[in-house]
């Protein structure tokens, strides 16, 4: 499967350093299924300007750790660039109807 940007949730399942949505949005959540996670899984979600929102690596202590991030006010996401994800798929959640762009 490709990412696919068109609904919420955006499912983001390849890494790359490009840009994979380039307007602004708000986000409520961010769930990483990793399915099977395995020790040194790891996540890095930016904005198109290099901003970290979100980074995680697995340790063999943490996989039963809920990769579940909820915001009790929505975040706002200039752009979006998944740089790192191991394995599985990246949910993010919007907070208003999708109008992105590639």
């Amino acid at each position: 499967m490709a990412n696919a940007i068109t609904g919420n949730p955006i499912i983001i399942d390849t890494a790359a350093a490009t840009v994979v949505v380039s307007n602004s949005f708000l986000v409520t959540a961010l769930w990483w299924d990793n399915g099977a996670p395995a020790n040194a899984d790891a996540i890095t979600v930016k904005d198109k300007n290099g901003v970290v929102k979100w980074n995680l690596v697995l340790a063999t202590a943490s996989l039963a750790m809920p990769t579940l991030i909820e915001f009790p006010v929505p975040v706002l996401f200039d752009g979006l660039i998944v740089s790192v994800i191991s394995r599985g798929k990246l949910y993010v959640y919007l907070a208003q109807s999708n109008n992105l762009k590639a």
